[in-house]
């Protein structure tokens, strides 16, 4: 499963999204993918495995995360959303 939220989820997943549910086996270094629709945005993502019939290894994740919502202002201590 892939989870997005505003919010860290842990375990609670009750105010995240979920976005996708990848089902079937899969098979040793098999590279599944996700393309997120343009206007989704989230600052936390959980990737998590529900069931497994074996031991469960993930090898390596990679997000490609576009343009942030956030950019500095005069004060860079001090943030803006930019529409």
């Amino acid at each position: 499963e892939v989870l997005i939220s505003e919010q860290p989820i842990g375990w609670k997943t009750d105010a995240a999204k979920l976005v996708r549910t990848f089902k079937g086996g899969t098979r040793s270094l098999q590279e599944l993918k996700l393309t997120y629709p343009k206007e989704t945005f989230a600052r936390h993502v959980q990737i998590r495995t529900t069931e497994s019939v074996g031991w469960v290894a993930w090898m390596e994740i990679e997000l490609k995360v576009g343009r942030s919502r956030l950019s500095f202002i005069d004060d860079p201590d001090r943030w803006r959303t930019v529409p």
